[in-house]
């Protein structure tokens, strides 16, 4: 009965392993000068309001103090699946 639920416990960490390694994720960060005013996972960071305003009389273009960086962070696109036959003639 223990080996059992040994089993099925790790079949499925080992299966919630190979989903979570495949996932991608999108951090954004939104900074208002030197200070990060928001992190989003899976929605776009908030703003704080002050993002570039244009000056229509001089045609100049205040620039803001806000940027915006985004980390892309990849899972794994492939897979390698090896069959009971590649494992046999592994160990030959």
């Amino acid at each position: 009965m223990k080996l059992s639920f040994l089993n099925r416990t790790v079949a499925a960490a080992l299966s919630f392993l190979v989903l979570f390694s495949t996932f991608s994720l999108t951090v954004e960060k939104h900074f208002c000068g030197d200070t990060l005013v928001d992190v989003a996972i899976f929605t776009k960071a908030k703003k704080c309001g002050m993002e570039v305003v244009d000056i229509d009389q001089s045609e100049m273009v205040k620039k803001s103090c806000c940027k915006d960086e985004t980390e892309i962070i990849k899972g794994q696109d492939a897979l390698k699946i090896t069959s009971i036959d590649d494992l046999a003639s592994i160990h030959k």
